[in-house]
């Protein structure tokens, strides 16, 4: 029977290549972890932020910094300067990296825990080990995209704060956190105004690529750990040929919200944002707000720099007629939290997204190249036209 399959084959099947994806995602942390033979590896990062109101270099040491360099602006005060170190005696601890390696370590452990010869009864069965997995890689995703939210107060007395040499005015405070595939300096200046304290904020940034493979390989896992979850439930349906009683199927395990799941995201392709298309063979917007030929990559780093969580699937729109890799690739893009707000304000809807990313990739470097030299190239054929106008054809 094809439910007894699912349970006796399938099931193990997925689990051994979820288990691959998840020691994959181990081997990417900086950290020793299932499998994995690093010891602390470590990364130098250089922070930006708009008009250098603030500049760091960083040493990233498995999940401390134990180096950095800090300047900042005070501001209303432009001329004042304010500097302060991390030595590595005394690091910077990440939390959010060890808390994401522990949740995931925790969901290998749970694959681990079932024997690979033992057969599953039931449905129950599997969407109990499931539920486990998916709880822990949910978890483990979030840990590194939510950054656990402390009050200034919290910040200033915690023992992050005692690494600073030298110690910062009590006005100010500074902090470092993980958000997506960023690693995030945020420079705090508190304000006493009329009996309450207000504080004003800067930051600076950089990009951190171990912390994007690890997301995008957390979000196939989570893709793939939610699939089986939806067919074990599905396949026992069509062989009995009775509706289930949704709790059977939802008791043991935790409410997924649609937003999250991989599945559920918004899906962008380039035949949406190609100003060579029309409406009705796939574009999604007016013309002046596409660009030529934009290509998955394209957008997908436009999506990245925007702070948006990404996948990427090689599929073909149905619509495209070129075969040719160019036109391959479809985003996908997280584009509202559990709670059904949007994941960042500007963004609230897929076509508010489509317009920014369309008006973004006309920005990008690569594309002012493309666009300066066919303006180039464009000149010569117009000067000719124009001589050759009285001279009649010979």
């Amino acid at each position: 029977m094809e439910f007894e399959w699912v349970l006796h084959e399938e099931v193990h099947s997925s689990l051994s290549q979820l288990r691959n994806i998840l020691m994959e995602c181990a081997q990417r942390f900086p950290l020793a972890l299932f499998g994995n033979d690093q010891h602390n590896k470590t990364d130098r990062f250089v922070f930006a932020a708009p008009h250098d109101q603030v500049k760091c270099v960083a040493v990233l040491t498995g999940d401390s910094i134990t180096n950095a360099e800090v300047n900042f602006k005070v501001q209303r005060q432009q001329n004042v300067n304010m500097r302060t170190s991390i030595q590595s005696e005394h690091p910077w601890k990440l939390q959010q990296i060890q808390d994401a390696a522990n949740h995931l370590q925790q969901g290998i452990a749970h694959i681990d825990n079932v024997d690979r010869h033992y057969l599953f009864k039931t449905s129950d069965e599997v969407m109990h080990v499931l539920g486990n997995i998916l709880g822990c890689l949910q978890r483990s995703r979030t840990s590194l995209i939510v950054p656990r939210k402390k009050t200034i107060d919290d910040l200033i007395k915690s023992r992050n704060m005692k690494s600073l040499n030298p110690n910062l005015p009590e006005n100010l405070a500074i902090s470092f956190y993980i958000q997506s595939y960023k690693l995030v300096l945020a420079v705090y200046q508190l304000e006493n105004a009329h009996g309450s304290v207000k504080y004003e904020t800067q930051q600076a940034e950089c990009s951190v690529p171990w912390l994007n493979d690890a997301l995008v390989l957390l979000t196939i896992a989570l893709q793939l750990c939610q699939r089986l979850k939806d067919k074990a439930p599905r396949t026992m349906e069509e062989i009995l040929g009775t509706e289930l009683d949704i709790k059977i199927l939802t008791y043991q395990i935790p409410v997924t919200s649609e937003y999250t799941v991989f599945d559920r995201w918004i899906c962008i392709y380039p035949i949406y944002l190609n100003n060579k298309r029309s409406l009705a063979n796939g574009r999604k917007l007016a013309k002046d707000k596409c660009v030529e030929n934009p290509t998955h990559q394209e957008i997908r780093d436009v999506l990245l720099a925007a702070g948006l969580n990404v996948g990427v699937e090689n599929k073909l729109h149905p619509k495209e007629r070129s075969k040719e890799p160019l036109f391959r690739g479809r985003i996908r893009v997280q584009l509202k939290n559990d709670d059904g707000t949007p994941v960042k304000s500007e963004f609230p809807t897929r076509d508010s997204l489509l317009e920014y990313v369309g008006t973004s990739i006309s920005k990008l470097k690569t594309r002012q190249g493309k666009q300066s030299s066919s303006e180039q190239a464009s000149q010569p054929s117009t000067s000719t036209s124009k001589k050759g106008k009285g001279k009649g054809r010979r």
